[in-house]
């Protein structure tokens, strides 16, 4: 997970730890589908990277709404709190626009 933004993210390795996560898409992909998984969360720095072989399996802003999109597709709009997961060989790239929007991409 790659963080471009002056934004701290909350990374979280679901079925781990005893927080609880909610996702939109518990399977991965732009299908939506809610799930509530337990999980163990780890903070984001602002223009930082969980790293080259951290494992995260999902990624969300706290108390602030996101943009996400798979490769070159259309934006999804994702709510505060809200997880999109992600796969092990997924990158998650997120951005800032100018008025304070953020952008997510995963390739």
């Amino acid at each position: 997970m790659e963080n471009n933004t002056g934004l701290y993210f909350t990374a979280a390795e679901f079925g781990e730890g005893s927080s609880s996560c909610t996702m939109w898409n518990e399977y991965g992909t732009w299908v939506l589908d809610y799930a509530t998984w337990s999980c163990a969360k780890t903070s984001v720095k602002p223009h930082t990277t969980t790293g080259t072989w951290y494992d995260v399996d999902g990624f969300t802003i706290p108390n602030r709404s996101y943009n996400v999109r798979w490769g070159g597709g259309s934006y999804s709009y994702v709510g505060p709190n809200v997880y999109t997961r992600i796969h092990d060989y997924d990158r998650a790239t997120c951005n800032q626009n100018s008025s304070g929007a953020v952008f997510c991409t995963i390739t």
